[in-house]
């Protein structure tokens, strides 16, 4: 059970209470819901002062007396409960009741002793297709590394793991022709853990902050390349297939602890012509990075060019001293590469080599062969260009321990979407709130604190008007400028605790709805998310997937609709039918909407209003973040 916190003052609840609705009803019973409707009582039990620790009786009826003061007494709230409402017995008003204690917040301690369930939805999968135990059937290809480990597992006594090869031979373990399991209605939902791997070279092609058209950050590649499930038939000749690597410098499956993902149809991609109805076959697959290429300069030229060359085209002449990115740039603008297609370690030579990595079209296919002229090279000792191709990249290791299906929600069978705004700016209030109202939509508005009332950003009066006239919510981001271009990640323990203990007692303070955040630049780690768990309902990253209802994991809400100047409006509508089609939950993350384009996070008003005429004319829900997690399964 979790307990309304108890002040450490008075050892009575500090309920803030958003209406004042309790005041003048000192004494008078309280009736208490699962739900705002009042139609489900929820089972409470009181707390013992004498053993604060251990919930006591369940309380009769749900029903608790108002102090003299008009406050709420200490009870315990239902397993996996966060939010309860209350009712005046005799014609008093409802209020909505939170566990956590806003004093302690206030006062800068720790939270309230937490829900050890809130953030993960925990239904049974069934049927369990397998859990990798003692003849469990499945076989694991040559090449590399794998088998039984009876000493790493989440499920049973035992999981499967792989490890690669380091040149990209793809790791499998297979099963064909099983008794068919019928998979309409339901997620699949794996159960993985990667080992910690090194960062391989920065991308090739960067990526900018969001909110900042001049800082161009690059993020390292990682030597995973691929992780993927396979669902079908016909030895998969018919397959549903899911790509579970995010590819990028934050992966959504952090190494070094076991996850239980759950896996949106809308996200697959399929082969011949899979029938969910009907799942025989079952493929888990493992590739890394593979094979690198390294340029070295040898004799010490002091000037001049060298060139590089692959199927019959050559490079223009590249400077002696060139650094990793100038090599990349010198090779992508071959017809043999498309952006994206290669990274780089930063050299710069002639003194420090580069080494070469290929993604896209040539993971886990044939490596294109370079060769190189030095004739350009002039200065120093014989100078030459060499190219070594064919290097391995650190070896990759995953454990499996389960695929399962889960029961998808029935609350939003046609799905559901969010559209969700960072940063606090104006334009949140002038053009998303006027378009959304339109329609009688709401969103939710993700803050820093600090930025409230600033020029180009939105007021508390703002704030207030969205939430109370226009049915949108006030969630938090971030408490400062500083920590969100920190990223909470780099917090320590205690700082995060302050961090989240912050957001929550402005929300508070300014009697907002929202109790839930957006991680800044999506980032996150284990220690973040425990955080989040302590101190909110929800946190939302930028893991561009569709979200499954219910969530994988409710501190780490995919987002498949993460905005940016370069999405059309063809993608972002075809991401609402996705959701549509197959019943999932759609989180549009923005930032300023704006006429002209300033920054890569930018969107245009006028495709935002498209947008949101798409969705209205779809027919799909548009609810703000909050009340889909309110959602009952």
């Amino acid at each position: 059970m979790a307990i309304l916190g108890p002040a450490a003052s008075s050892r009575t609840v500090q309920k803030y209470v958003p209406t004042r609705g309790f005041r003048g009803f000192g004494g008078q019973a309280l009736d208490v819901y699962l739900d705002e409707a009042l139609t489900q009582p929820a089972t409470i039990k009181v707390f013992q002062s004498s053993a604060p620790d251990t919930p006591g009786p369940t309380i009769a009826d749900s029903r608790v007396r108002l102090t003299r003061d008009s406050q709420v007494p200490m009870f315990w709230f239902p397993d996996g409960v966060r939010t309860l409402w209350g009712k005046v017995a005799r014609g008093g008003p409802k209020v909505r009741l939170d566990a956590f204690d806003p004093a302690a917040e206030l006062a800068g301690e720790t939270p309230a002793p937490s829900m050890a369930l809130v953030g993960s939805y925990h239904q049974p999968p069934s049927p369990l297709i397998t859990t990798f135990q003692s003849g469990h059937g499945f076989t694991n290809n040559a090449g590399g590394a794998g088998g039984d480990d009876l000493v790493d597992f989440a499920l049973g006594s035992q999981s499967v793991f792989s490890t690669t090869d380091g040149i990209a031979t793809a790791k499998t373990w297979k099963r064909t022709a099983m008794t068919a399991v019928n998979a309409t209605g339901k997620y699949p939902v794996v159960w993985v853990k990667i080992d910690p791997f090194p960062d391989l070279p920065q991308m090739s092609t960067g990526t900018f902050q969001a909110g900042s058209a001049a800082t161009e950050t690059r993020a390292p590649r990682k030597a995973m390349a691929g992780l993927k499930l396979y669902l079908g038939d016909t030895n998969l000749g018919n397959s549903f297939q899911w790509e579970m690597n995010s590819g990028s410098s934050m992966p959504w499956l952090t190494p070094g602890v076991w996850h239980r993902v759950t896996l949106p149809w809308g996200q697959s991609t399929t082969s011949g012509s899979p029938a969910r109805a009907a799942i025989t076959d079952c493929q888990f697959r493992l590739i890394d990075a593979g094979a690198a290429t390294t340029v070295t300069i040898s004799g010490t030229p002091t000037g001049g060019s060298f060139t590089l060359s692959v199927n019959g085209e050559t490079t223009a002449p590249i400077a002696y001293n060139a650094t990793g990115a100038a090599v990349v740039s010198a090779l992508e603008a071959l017809n043999t590469f498309n952006p994206g297609d290669l990274a780089a370690t930063a050299g710069a030579l002639p003194g420090t080599a580069v080494k070469l990595v290929f993604y896209g079209a040539f993971v886990g296919a044939g490596r294109p062969i370079l060769s190189a002229s030095g004739a350009g090279l002039t200065g120093g000792t014989s100078p030459a260009v060499a190219v070594v191709n064919g290097e391995s990249v650190p070896p990759v290791t995953v454990r499996w321990n389960g695929v399962g299906l889960l029961s998808q929600s029935t609350a939003w069978p046609n799905g559901v979407v969010s559209f969700t705004f960072d940063d606090t700016y104006l334009s949140h209030f002038t053009e998303a709130r006027r378009y959304l109202d339109k329609y009688g939509f709401g969103g939710t508005a993700y803050v820093i604190q600090e930025y409230v009332g600033l020029p180009g950003r939105m007021t508390l009066d703002h704030l207030r008007q969205m939430e109370r006239t226009s049915g949108w919510e006030i969630a938090g981001h971030a408490t400062t400028g500083a920590v969100h271009n920190l990223r909470l990640q780099n917090l320590t323990d205690e700082q995060l605790d302050q961090e989240f203990a912050a957001q929550r007692r402005f929300l508070r303070e300014n009697g907002f709805r929202g109790d839930h955040t957006a991680y800044p630049g999506g980032e996150f780690d284990e220690r973040v998310l425990a955080a989040c768990n302590r101190w909110m309902s929800a946190g939302r990253t930028v893991f561009q997937r569709s979200e499954t209802l219910p969530p994988a994991r409710r501190s780490k809400l995919r987002s498949g609709g993460y905005v940016t100047s370069s999405h059309t409006v063809a993608t972002l509508t075809a991401a609402i039918d996705q959701a549509y089609a197959n019943g999932e939950w759609m989180i549009f993350s923005n930032h300023d909407l704006v006429s002209v384009i300033g920054s890569t996070s930018d969107q245009l008003i006028t495709d935002f209003q498209q947008v949101v005429d798409y969705a209205y004319t779809k027919g799909i829900p548009v609810r703000t973040v909050g009340e889909v997690l309110r959602t009952k399964p």
